[in-house]
């Protein structure tokens, strides 16, 4: 008699994945989540890196500091559409300098960020931390950005009189 997978165990049968394509991804995934969430206990209770697995992991971090500045640059530029190639195509043809103020920007630092347009998704360039806040504050709208720009002009040649 054919043995009888239950909720329990942990395979089931092919001919199941096949008639349940959805549960299935389902199903692989959980034990996918399972198994890493179980590597990576193992990884820390050994003292070492659970990305890496050679360094040890920085003080109250799960990381090791090389293995998290890596993953949240990964995640910045996953977060604004560019890929790693674009990124570094465009701060070398912007020459390590902001697109606007022309600050000196480190390929990997955290004053570096990629702008994007909030409407269609696209990056646009490497800006400073400080010009892309800018941009954000004026809600990336060029109207309001003259209209700061006519309101400094006025009030600064107010001064100088």
């Amino acid at each position: 008699m054919p043995r009888k997978y239950t909720k329990g165990t942990k395979r089931k049968p092919k001919s199941w994945y096949k008639k349940h394509p959805k549960l299935a991804n389902k199903r692989r995934l959980k034990l996918r989540r399972a198994y890493c969430s179980r590597t990576r206990d193992e990884a820390r209770k050994g003292g070492v890196c659970p990305t890496c697995l050679k360094r040890p992991p920085a003080e109250d971090r799960s990381e090791c500091l090389i293995c998290r500045k890596e993953g949240l640059a990964r995640q910045r530029l996953r977060v604004t559409g560019a890929t790693p190639t674009w990124f570094q195509e465009t701060f070398l043809l912007q020459d390590g300098l902001c697109k606007i103020c022309y600050a000196k920007l480190a390929l990997t630092g955290f004053d570096t960020v990629v702008d994007h347009d909030h409407a269609t998704g696209k990056p646009r360039g490497v800006l400073c931390r400080a010009c892309n806040m800018g941009l954000g504050n004026f809600r990336d709208n060029s109207a309001i950005l003259e209209s700061a720009i006519n309101y400094l002009k006025e009030t600064t040649s107010e001064k100088t009189d």
